[in-house]
């Protein structure tokens, strides 16, 4: 089952369905440029597989108050979250 809600910035609002139901919980932690912590408690950025050239590629993103996963292009110099999925295997 997945972890419970964690807050960030004081908020924890929602819950998670269990892994097996198809549940993802992810804490809203943002993304960073340079030294800049932008969106923190608000969105949460993971780079997807897939590069568009050799400075930007797709990202997904969650938004706090936001229904469903968002899809963006974004600066390969951006640092954003790379989620891993263990094999069952």
């Amino acid at each position: 089952v997945m972890k419970s809600a964690t807050a960030v910035n004081g908020q924890a609002d929602g819950t998670s369905k269990g892994l097996a139901a198809g549940g993802f919980d992810a804490l809203l932690m943002g993304y960073m440029y340079g030294n800049t912590v932008n969106g923190y408690g608000t969105t949460m950025h993971f780079w997807s597989s897939s590069s568009i050239n050799s400075s930007d590629a797709w990202y997904r993103f969650l938004a706090y108050g936001v229904t469903g996963v968002q899809r963006e292009e974004g600066s390969k110099y951006c640092m954003r979250s790379v989620r891993c999925k263990k094999n069952d295997n």
